[in-house]
């Protein structure tokens, strides 16, 4: 890792096992997942957990680059857009 860079893993970001099993249907389809991005929000803003990882991610997102990764290969389709949107958003973005 370069020096001033750090790797952080954060699992309580994402859509959480019962999620992800309600929607694989439509996930394995290739079905507009709108919902399954609703659904993931409303969870992830739904936990206190969640409300101040975003929080966190959006701080330190002011004050130097941050990258979201994940294994999905389309971003499109991953919940890492809309994870980007809710951490820019409470960035003010």
């Amino acid at each position: 890792m370069a020096e001033g860079l750090f790797d952080v893993w954060l699992p309580a970001v994402a859509p959480s096992a019962a999620l992800l099993a309600r929607f694989r249907p439509r996930i394995a389809s290739g079905a507009d997942l709108a919902p399954l991005f609703a659904a993931y929000e409303r969870e992830l803003l739904g936990s206190a957990d969640g409300r101040q990882l975003v929080e966190l991610l959006a701080v330190l997102a002011r004050r130097m680059p941050v990258g979201l990764g994940c294994y999905c290969e389309d971003e499109g389709r991953c919940h890492r857009t809309r994870l980007r949107r809710l951490v820019e958003r409470a960035a003010g973005a």
